[in-house]
């Protein structure tokens, strides 16, 4: 967990740092997404922690903490590119 986190604060900073897009418009939009996605990753989290408690896991609520924590991520990534290219 503590990597992720560390890695995230990391995608900040190099959002905030460099002009990775045509517009700071743009930009800001990225990191709206980056926020909003700081956010999804919680309900994720919370289901990690059970399975990490012994604790058997469904499997809605796998699919939930998927969506949630790498399902999440890849959105993210995949919106942000879309915001790049345009």
């Amino acid at each position: 967990m503590l990597v992720g986190d560390a890695l995230q604060s990391l995608a900040f900073q190099l959002l905030a740092e460099r002009p990775l897009t045509m517009t700071p418009r743009a930009q800001l939009h990225m990191l709206k997404l980056l926020a909003q996605l700081r956010f999804a990753r919680h309900g994720g989290r919370a289901g990690d922690r059970s399975g990490q408690r012994g604790k058997q896991l469904s499997v809605p609520e796998l699919e939930f903490m998927h969506i949630h924590k790498t399902g999440a991520l890849i959105r993210a990534a995949v919106c942000s590119a879309r915001i790049v290219v345009r």
